[in-house]
Parts: structure tokens; sequence; C-alpha cells
């Protein structure tokens, strides 16, 4: 009998472990649940806005770790750049595909609400359809999205959105837009708004996301200092006619 394996959670996470298995063992049986039905790009690469980058370069996505250049091949893109993460999404549903030609692989479209050890191996429990029996189980669920704001704000105002990735996001109509918190999310709803609004984001610590590269720009022509400084207010006029110059370094 072959080993049977279920994954629970298709997203970036399941698909790579689903991938993996199959290049391992190409008579497996396996089953992926996943309530989104998806099967492929998950919560992060579901995006479809052109302006939600890879934060990472395309020579460093390859899903083969034995084929670094898988990707790059794949999308026709050059090594050193930043792909929209929709693309990636495409990528690894179309890879996942291709792995399902070798095997026996079963998509369930449920909520799995339970997972217990048996004699056997374990019992998946979705929330509709029936148990799922396997020798092993992978746990892929992803991120959670919790609510910071729950019993706060109305769960149905149309001015506050609990899950950025749920759908959408409703039109400001040029009204500025508060996010709380200043991470990678931030930087992607901004970048979905930012065109005909101001946003104003939020967090305990305050800290935006590093960049991943540098720009290249020219090296700042600054003034030439004074040969001697006479006075402190003389240092100071160089400080000032030197952050004129060039206000954004």
């Amino acid at each position: 009998m072959p080993e049977r394996v279920v994954v629970v959670g298709a997203g970036a996470s399941g698909t790579l472990a689903a991938i993996h298995l199959l290049r391992a063992n190409a008579s497996l049986e396996l089953v992926l649940v996943d309530r989104s039905g998806e099967f492929g790009p998950g919560r992060a690469y579901r995006t479809g806005d052109p302006g939600h980058l890879l934060n990472t370069v395309a020579g460093k996505m390859s899903a083969l770790d034995d084929d670094p250049g898988h990707f790059v091949r794949w999308s026709g893109a050059a090594a050193d750049e930043f792909l929209p993460r929709g693309e990636y999404g495409r990528y690894l549903a179309e890879t996942l595909r291709e792995e399902e030609k070798k095997a026996a692989v079963r998509h369930v479209v449920d909520t799995a609400t339970g997972i217990t050890s048996t004699a056997g191996g374990v019992t998946v429990e979705p929330a509709r359809t029936g148990p799922l029996h396997a020798d092993f189980a992978v746990l892929a669920p992803g991120v959670g999205s919790g609510d910071p704001l729950a019993g706060l704000v109305p769960g149905d105002s149309p001015r506050y959105v609990a899950d950025p990735w749920a759908g959408p996001l409703p039109r400001t109509g040029g009204e500025p837009v508060l996010v709380l918190g200043t991470g990678l999310s931030m930087m992607d709803v901004s970048v979905a708004v930012a065109h005909d609004s101001v946003v104003h984001a939020v967090s305990r610590h305050g800290l935006l996301p590093r960049p991943h590269r540098l720009g290249t720009g020219p090296a700042p022509s600054l003034p030439d200092p004074p040969r001697r400084v006479r006075s402190v207010g003389e240092l100071m006029r160089f400080v000032r006619r030197s952050v004129s110059a060039h206000p954004d370094r």
C-alpha cells in the first residue's frame, strides 16, 4: 500500500510541502485540504495588484532547491528583478499541477476542524466532508487574521476593514486612511490606496520595513566647506546650505 499524506492548507507553505513530497515519492497518495479551493497562491501571493511586489529578487525564489533558476525560467524575468507577488502565486499553482500529473492527488475544498492520532497514523476531520485517514499529516494553516478592534468597531462598518486580504479594498474617495501597523501589509495597503489618499500608519514602535536594496543614484554634490571655521554660526550656515542642496539625503 502506498503511503498516504494529508496536507492541511494549500497556500504557499502547503503547496511547497506538497511539491517536495511528490518529487521525493511519486507513488505517494496525497490529499490537499484547503478552504479557499485555490491550491497554490495562498494569502501572500493571491493579490492581483501589480504594485505588490515580491520582497526578494526572482533569482532567489525557486520552489525547487535543486534547481535555483526554475522560477526565473518560468517567468522569463531577470534574476535581479522584483516581480509582482501574483506572478509567484501562479508559479506555485502551475508547479504543483505539474507534479500532480505524476501521482494520485486529491483536492478537498473544506476546513479542517481537528486531527487525532490513531494506531495506524492520523485522522483529519474536515467540517463538511468525511474523515481523512492517513499515515502522516502536514499542518500548513497559514497566518491567522485576528481583528485587533473586535468588539470596538461594528463588523459591518464600511469605513473599517478588519482583513485587507479578504477582498478588494473599498474606494476611499480621496479621504485619508489610517492603518494599524507599519509592517509589510501596511505597505501593500498604501500601494493600493495612496494614489488618491493620504495614508497614516501607526504602531507601537513606529518602524518601517527595511529596504532590500538601496538606491544607486549619483553621490550628492555638496557645497565646498569653509577652509577655516571661525565661529559656530559659520559652521551652522554651511550645514544649512548642505541640507538645502539635498533635502532628501
